[in-house]
């Protein structure tokens, strides 16, 4: 179920219950990941969690504004996810995303949780997965849907 959508320059998201579905269309900008961020936290604020999905078939890349914004906002939980799955990205995003990953593990203790697929369905199994996870290890809000 889409309930909201939005565009910005070089993305399109939708809402999908307790899933933030994220299309980049070229370089994602820093301004590009405020409207994200905006869409995680009224996602967070019904369900008490978020998860996101992004189709980087037509991604370029990310600016490097939005990698900064990306590591100053990692101990902000308004701007996390309980998981993240990408599909289609290409070889070099794979490395940035990989890049980020272990910046941030290396400065934070923390890691950015994104895992990669090759296909829409298996990005869409992974979340599920994580869902269930939360809802077994006895998170209140994994299993409510509004």
């Amino acid at each position: 179920m889409k309930s909201d959508t939005f565009k910005t320059a070089n993305t399109e998201i939708a809402i999908e219950d307790d899933i933030v579905v994220i299309k980049t269309l070229g370089e994602v900008t820093r301004e590009d990941l405020v409207v994200i961020f905006d869409a995680y936290f009224k996602v967070r604020s019904r369900y008490g969690r978020v998860f996101a999905m992004y189709d980087g078939r037509q991604g370029k890349g990310m600016a490097s504004d939005a990698r900064k914004e990306i590591m100053a906002s990692s101990d902000n939980p308004d701007r996390q996810t309980n998981a993240v799955a990408v599909f289609g990205a290409p070889f070099a995003m794979r490395i940035l995303v990989n890049m980020l990953d272990r910046a941030l593990i290396g400065l934070r203790r923390r890691s950015l949780g994104v895992t990669m697929f090759a296909t829409e369905a298996e990005a869409r199994a992974h979340l599920a997965q994580q869902r269930q996870r939360l809802a077994a290890n006895g998170s209140p809000s994994a299993t409510q849907m509004a």
